[in-house]
């Protein structure tokens, strides 16, 4: 994180006015510094200059989400996806995830097992989705429900490192 937020200062020198540097700061404050109100306004900052900028809007939800601000956490959420519909659908499961876990963590659990599912359309393998989906369908006592996603997700990662394994015998 010293060296993300050195690159994000150099690069706000050579140009202020850098969304992606600003949002790269914002990460640094919120993750590493804890500076919560420093990180909310770099994300701002980051979206005053590009208000179509999907990824900065991503990461202030999460940050509105650790300051208990969930209906200004899924406004974000929600531009963030209709941005992304049209300029990089390949981010919609991240956004999606995001969702899901919005609903998490305000102990919607029922919303976020179907945002998971819907999610999983996009993408089955998304790790975050299962781990989420296990999770919120312990919090609501389907103990046995969870265990069968921990085990998918279990299998589905022993296959992932076995193909890994299996690609690299091939380009050493």
């Amino acid at each position: 994180m010293p060296k993300a937020r050195a690159a994000a200062m150099r690069a706000l020198e050579l140009d202020p006015q850098l969304p992606e540097a600003h949002a790269a700061l914002a990460v640094v404050r919120h993750h590493y510094e804890w500076d919560w109100k420093g990180a909310e306004q770099e994300y701002q900052c980051a979206l005053s200059l590009n208000p179509e900028y999907p990824g900065a809007r991503l990461r202030y939800a999460w940050l509105l989400l650790s300051l208990s601000r969930k209906d200004e956490a899924f406004r974000e959420i929600d531009h963030a996806q209709r941005t992304a519909q049209e300029t990089d659908p390949h981010m919609l499961v991240v956004i999606r995830a995001t969702r899901a876990a919005a609903f998490y963590f305000a102990r919607e659990y029922d919303h976020c097992i179907r945002e998971c599912f819907a999610a999983m359309e996009l993408n089955p393998n998304y790790f975050l989705l299962h781990y989420l989906l296990a999770r919120a369908h312990a919090r609501k006592g389907a103990h046995q429900k969870a265990g069968l996603v921990l085990k998918k997700i279990s299998a589905n990662q022993q296959k992932i490192s076995l193909m890994s394994m299996a690609a690299d015998c091939f380009t050493r």
